[in-house]
């Protein structure tokens, strides 16, 4: 049985059904800056209810859905989320989430690498020095696991 984004290695068989794994979106880790240096921690970033939490994820997900609209990818999603903030080094860290449009996506000759190279590409260029920015460190493709 062949199922739709079957991924070889990702793939476990079984007698009763095929385990199978479909794009969910792509996932975002980006080092939060100010000015051109990484943000120092904040524990208020652990409350999503807190004003600098609420204040952080409304300017991220801004700033992402610009960037996905000056690339012109932003027909292709359903949905930004900020998932979570995390300190490393402390510093602040951001999760971003982005839902795909899997079937608007597979009509155009758009791949999710393809997409994901020009997201990073495009943060790396517009390093701004001027006020709150992102410095991604990865972006990356998710899958969600489904069975038949």
């Amino acid at each position: 049985m062949l199922c739709s984004g079957w991924i070889p290695g990702l793939s476990r068989f079984s007698f009763d059904d095929v385990v199978c794994f479909k794009l969910a979106g792509l996932q975002i880790d980006a080092k939060v800056q100010r000015n051109c240096r990484q943000e120092e921690w904040h524990s208020d970033l652990l409350v999503p209810h807190s004003k600098l939490y609420r204040s952080y994820e409304d300017f991220m997900e801004k700033q992402i859905h610009r960037l996905l609209e000056e690339l012109n990818y932003f027909r292709f999603v359903d949905g930004i989320t900020v998932a979570y903030f995390y300190s490393e080094s402390n510093h602040t860290t951001v999760v971003l989430l982005l839902d795909m449009d899997e079937q608007h996506l597979g009509q155009k000759s758009f791949t999710i690498s393809s997409i994901s190279r020009s997201i990073s590409d495009r943060f790396q260029e517009q390093q701004i020095c001027d006020g709150i920015s992102l410095l991604v460190n990865n972006v990356e493709c998710k899958f969600s696991r489904y069975s038949h």
